[in-house]
């Protein structure tokens, strides 16, 4: 929706000034319901604890866990692999960014791996700044 009423504003430019169009259109994003309500999720920080089983023990997985959950969701935490074979990933952030992220972790990085998420648990963030991998030695 914003996105045609931004192109519609740019056809329109040549009526108006590029000055207008811009104060506009900024204006419009400020004022914008959606913008408030996620400003809003973002405030709402939780913790959540997921295992992940399967063939999670390897650095593609890893660093696609990382790269997912630092570059995409723009979560903290930290990622730790465990003897048995499954990783526990511990990750903060707003709780729709964490529930995407969960299923996120539940689908299959390759093509023949397979993953499961196994046990997630709620809890209150504790303040994690960054990512933090944790590998068995």
């Amino acid at each position: 929706m914003q996105l045609t009423i931004f192109l519609a504003l740019i056809a329109l430019s040549a009526a108006f000034s590029p000055a207008f169009v811009t104060r506009y259109y900024s204006k419009t994003l400020r004022e914008s319901s959606h913008s408030t309500i996620l400003r809003a999720a973002a405030d709402d920080k939780v913790s959540c604890k997921i295992t992940v089983s399967g063939e999670v023990q390897g650095g593609y997985y890893r660093a696609s866990i990382k790269n997912e959950a630092v570059n995409f969701r723009s979560l903290t935490g930290t990622l730790q692999e465990l003897e048995t074979g499954d990783t526990v990933i511990t990750a903060e952030g707003p709780k729709k960014a964490l529930e995407g992220f969960i299923r996120w972790c539940g689908k299959s990085p390759g093509l023949t791996q397979t993953v499961e998420v196994k046990d997630t648990e709620w809890g209150d963030a504790s303040g994690l700044e960054g990512w933090e991998m944790t590998d068995l030695k």
